[in-house]
C-alpha cells in the first residue's frame, strides 16, 4: 500500500502541476511554463508538449493583438479624414465644387477602407480555408504571357519598360489561376510603385529541377536590410506615407503557401529589387 501510494504520488505530481499551471494561464498572461527536469521521461514528454502548446498559443495571441492594432490604425485614418471633411462641409454653405471635392475625398477614403477589408478577408481565407480554392492544371507559358501583357498596360503611365524572358519548354503546374494572377500582379504593381519614370521591370521564367522559377526585377529605389526582414509582415510599408495598405506582400506569401511555393527577395539601395517566386511544376 505504501509503495503504491508513493508511485501514484510520483506519477500524479506532474499532472497536478500541469493543472495548476493551466489554472494560472489567461489570455492576459501566457508566460507560465513547467520545469520538466525532475520528472520521468514519460512525464517529460507530456510537460514539453504542454509547454510547446502554450508557446504556440502565446505566439498566436500576440499575432492577433498586433494584427488588431494595425487594423484599427489603418481604418482610423480614413475614418478621421471622412469625418473631418464632412464636418467642414457642413459648417457653412459652400459652392458646388467645394461639396464635390468633399464627396470625392470621402469616396477615395471609403475605397481605401473597402480595399483593406477585402484584403483582410482574402488573407483570412488563404490562411484558414485554403481548401475552398479550386486548383486546375495551368499552361504556365500562356499564363505568364497574359500577365506580361497586363503588366505593360499597368507600367505605361510611368513610361516603364517591361520585358519578358521565358524558357521555350512547356511548363505546367497545378494552381488557382485567379490567385496566381493576383500574386504576380501584386509583385509587378509593387515594382511599378517604387520604380522611377522610364525605369525597367524584367520578368524571367525558367525551369530549375522540379520547380518553376519566376524572377520579378526592377530598377527602383531598393531597400535596406532592415526593410527586407519585415516586408512580408501585415501592414508593413517601406514608406509609411506611400501607396497601398501594406498587405500586398503578405497576400503574396499566403498565396504561395497554399501552392506549396516559396519566395526570396534581394535588394540593393538605389539599384533595384528582385523577387524570386518558386512554384512546384507538375510536368517534371
Amino acid at each position: 500500500s505504501f509503495v503504491g501510494r508513493f508511485l501514484a504520488k510520483r506519477i500524479l505530481d506532474p499532472v497536478e502541476e500541469i493543472t495548476r499551471a493551466a489554472d494560472r494561464i489567461t489570455h492576459h498572461d501566457l508566460s507560465s511554463r513547467i520545469d520538466a527536469k525532475d520528472y520521468d521521461e514519460e512525464m517529460k514528454d507530456l510537460v514539453m508538449a504542454f509547454n510547446d502548446m502554450i508557446s504556440r498559443l502565446e505566439k498566436s495571441f500576440k499575432h492577433i493583438e498586433e494584427f488588431s492594432y494595425h487594423v484599427a490604425h489603418e481604418l482610423k485614418t480614413p475614418l478621421t479624414i471622412i469625418r473631418g471633411e464632412s464636418e467642414l462641409a457642413l459648417r457653412k454653405g459652400r459652392e458646388i465644387h467645394e461639396y464635390q471635392k468633399t464627396i470625392r475625398i470621402n469616396a477615395e477614403e471609403s475605397e481605401r477602407m473597402l480595399k483593406t477589408v477585402e484584403d483582410l478577408l482574402l488573407l483570412a481565407k488563404l490562411d484558414y480555408q485554403p481548401q475552398t480554392f479550386e486548383f486546375r492544371q495551368i499552361q504556365f507559358n500562356e499564363f505568364i504571357n497574359e500577365v506580361y501583357e497586363q503588366s505593360k498596360m499597368l507600367a505605361e503611365r510611368k513610361n516603364i519598360k517591361v520585358s519578358l524572358n521565358i524558357s521555350p519548354e512547356a511548363l505546367v503546374l497545378e494552381g488557382n489561376p485567379l490567385q496566381l494572377r493576383r500574386l504576380f500582379l501584386n509583385l509587378i504593381d509593387n515594382a511599378i510603385k517604387y520604380t522611377s519614370v522610364a525605369g525597367k521591370i524584367g520578368l524571367e521564367v525558367k525551369r530549375e529541377h522540379k520547380n518553376i522559377i519566376v524572377a520579378v526585377s526592377d530598377t527602383g529605389q531598393g531597400m535596406t536590410e532592415e526593410h527586407l526582414s519585415r516586408i512580408f509582415e501585415s501592414f508593413y510599408r517601406v514608406d509609411n506615407n506611400g501607396p497601398g495598405n501594406g498587405l500586398g506582400l503578405n497576400i503574396v506569401q499566403s498565396i504561395l503557401k497554399i501552392h506549396q511555393g516559396d519566395i526570396r527577395v534581394e535588394s540593393k539601395v538605389n539599384h533595384g529589387t528582385t523577387f524570386t517566386v518558386i512554384l512546384p511544376a507538375s510536368n517534371i
